[in-house]
């Protein structure tokens, strides 16, 4: 069961270990430390540091753990004797109005979807991912299994509670949480709640919704994402701008050398959603970006606010409603058929349409302790079915099965 070869895609890429699939790739990194992970599938399997027990070689799988369909396939025919594919989410592709992908896209598109023939099962985070897939696919549907992703470690551990560790020193955890919020306040007003959202800035997170929402009330968000981490200031627009370009950019591939912000980069349709909420946002101080952060200090960021806000139009799972809810932390969800699912209503709903659906559940929770409290406590056992033991048990599982039929 150690010879399976996990792709991954974060080893040459430093910055993607930050959130998204550097997220689940420590997650499996720390579920399964004998597994070989690797960013180079060039090797020939004989070559491979596995386990050749009695002269012959073990039935080797692969797992792709972030089948990219907008990216070049990394491979077309059947490279590994079983393979297993991870689709987090069909966004682009459910959406193709608002994530047009152009010529080179479309054609990596159709590439992927004959590399995925050859799979032997594909894995998703939600019931609602896999419908998209066997709707949009057209996958058979006892191909597609869901195992629902955990946190961490580090989620896990209990926090000192006056510290949090920081780069090289460790900062009380006081002066984190209040150097972020002098952001906001002034001699005359102490500001001691605030939003939280974690997230990127694609069309699908509603970005331009929730920043309506913010200027129709007092309360300051702090935003957190690899896009926000270069937007400590607003006048820093054109970079976080490009930043965001070579994240979203159909190919999925980070330029080669630096790159200039251009017209066509800002009139990028992917970038439309985040340019206008950018202009919402700029010289309002509610608004508040504390640039790159450590686990340690996001996990300080979720149990000191007042909630989590996530309210997307469409996602695949919603991993800041997990951490927010093992953090204690109450969220605010869109009314949305996934986040019903991972949630299992433990959360506030909103119309992700109105604004003032949303500044009213801010207010609901601000008002009303009881409501409050009694969310942090349900979202948090529900929290608990999002178990390591239980992602490792499905995984096991399905390799089990798939090297049986080998």
């Amino acid at each position: 069961m150690n010879n399976v070869l996990v792709y991954d895609p974060t080893a040459k890429d430093s910055q993607s270990k930050v959130r998204g699939i550097g997220r689940y790739m420590q997650i499996l990194r720390e579920t399964f430390p004998k597994w070989y992970f690797s960013p180079n599938l060039q090797l020939p399997i004989s070559n491979l540091p596995f386990e050749k027990p009695q002269g012959k070689q073990s039935p080797t799988t692969f797992i792709n753990p972030f089948f990219n369909f907008l990216s070049p396939p990394l491979f077309i025919r059947r490279k590994f004797p079983k393979q297993i594919a991870v689709i987090h989410d069909l966004i682009p592709l459910k959406y193709p109005e608002h994530f047009p992908i152009g010529l080179k896209g479309n054609i990596s598109v159709l590439l992927n979807k004959i590399a995925l023939l050859s799979y032997d099962v594909v894995i998703t985070d939600s019931v609602q991912s896999k419908q998209d897939l066997v709707a949009i696919l057209h996958i058979p549907e006892k191909k597609v299994k869901v195992i629902y992703p955990c946190l961490p470690a580090i989620f896990n551990q209990n926090c000192h509670p006056e510290f949090i560790s920081g780069s090289e020193n460790k900062i009380p955890k006081q002066t984190f949480i209040e150097k972020i919020l002098n952001q906001v306040q002034n001699d005359s007003q102490k500001v001691r709640d605030y939003l939280l959202y974690v997230g990127d800035a694609t069309w699908n997170k509603n970005l331009v919704n929730l920043a309506k929402a913010i200027k129709l009330q007092e309360l300051p968000c702090v935003f957190v994402g690899k896009v926000f981490s270069k937007v400590n200031k607003l006048e820093n627009k054109a970079s976080a701008v490009d930043d965001f370009f070579r994240l979203g950019r159909p190919e999925g591939r980070e330029p080669t050398g630096e790159k200039k912000l251009s017209t066509s980069v800002l009139n990028n349709p992917w970038n439309e959603d985040l340019n206008e909420f950018m202009s919402l946002a700029k010289d309002d101080k509610r608004f508040i970006f504390p640039g790159f952060i450590t686990d340690e200090e996001l996990i300080q960021l979720y149990q000191n606010s007042l909630c989590n806000v996530l309210v997307s139009r469409d996602e695949g799972f919603g991993f800041s409603y997990l951490e927010a809810s093992n953090q204690q932390c109450p969220s605010i969800l869109s009314d949305i058929p996934v986040f019903r699912e991972i949630s299992n209503n433990k959360a506030l709903f909103v119309d992700p349409k109105s604004p003032r659906s949303i500044v009213s559940a801010i207010q609901s929770f601000q008002n009303n302790n009881v409501l409050r409290n009694s969310l942090i406590k349900q979202s948090y056992e529900r929290s608990t079915i999002f178990s390591q033991q239980s992602l490792k048990d499905q995984f096991l599982s399905i390799i089990s099965s798939l090297n049986t039929e080998f």
